[in-house]
């Protein structure tokens, strides 16, 4: 697996997973049992090409549910440990922000209140989108503390500048730049989220590539196939012979499979009102 791109198999998988978790330090959930969740939810090996990029977002993304639950856990010993693992997170993350350790923990801990207060009022709507709260939740908390430099206020775009370090921004730090509310973060991921569900629904299930555009431009940006055919220089009734042998593909679909869809899509349209 000398490429994050090469396709992987089941035991890779399993690797990988367990490798990403020991990495991380997160211990919440069995290895084993998480990969092999992941390796079933693929589908088959012929419909989605299984890559370690593509399983390692998988464990990141399904470990911030199981994070999220097990911080509201009545069981205070699975609780304590989950809100353990978000502050050892939170403390790594803050290097970015703060120049030494003490700086770092205390900035961890009060962005960390601020999760725990917002979580003791309700749960997130998308609990995907966890590990971004709580970057959005660290990087508020280091704005409030250091919006003045000496008597000059500075905007939130100077502060983001004033503490680049040049490097490459990691999953986590994928936060949109300007101000937004809490639930204007949850939001973004949870539309994010829709679309990758709905695009490795459709890697499953559609044969072709042509076929998948087309699905996705349709069920994912509301195209009718007259703008789609525009997009992808066709003409109108190819994309709408292609669009018909979707639409055919998914309602031959198991009840389990169609199920899925539709619960995609509520969850799509949910977000669009």
């Amino acid at each position: 697996m000398s490429d994050d791109r090469e396709p992987i198999d089941r035991a890779d998988c399993i690797h990988i997973v367990t490798g990403y978790l020991a990495a991380q330090d997160w211990r919440l959930v069995d290895p084993n049992s998480l990969a092999e969740q992941i390796w079933q939810d693929a589908g088959t090996p012929d419909r989605v090409e299984l890559t370690v990029k593509w399983v390692q977002d998988q464990t990141w993304q399904r470990y911030a549910v199981i994070l999220h639950e097990a911080c509201r856990d009545a069981d205070r010993d699975r609780q304590n440990r989950a809100w353990e693992e978000l502050l050892d997170w939170l403390k790594r993350r803050a290097r970015k922000f703060a120049p030494d350790g003490s700086e770092q923990a205390a900035l961890a801990q009060s962005a960390a209140i601020r999760v725990q207060r917002r979580l003791s009022q309700a749960p997130l709507r998308v609990p995907q989108a966890f590990w971004m709260f709580a970057l959005r939740a660290l990087r508020t908390t280091w704005i409030d503390e250091h919006r003045r430099e000496g008597d000059k206020v500075l905007s939130l775009e100077e502060l983001v500048e004033s503490q680049a370090d040049g490097e490459g921004v990691s999953w986590e730090e994928k936060i949109p730049i300007q101000e937004q509310g809490e639930r204007g973060v949850e939001d973004s991921v949870a539309d994010e989220q829709t679309r990758r569900q709905l695009r490795t629904f459709f890697q499953r299930h559609l044969s072709t590539d042509r076929q998948r555009q087309v699905a996705e431009a349709h069920f994912l940006d509301g195209l009718e196939p007259k703008a789609i055919a525009q997009l992808m220089g066709k003409r109108p009734h190819e994309i709408r012979m292609v669009k018909a042998r979707i639409v055919h593909t998914l309602k031959s679909l198991p009840a389990a499979e169609r199920q899925e869809l539709l619960e995609i899509l509520d969850t799509a349209r949910d977000e669009r009102s």
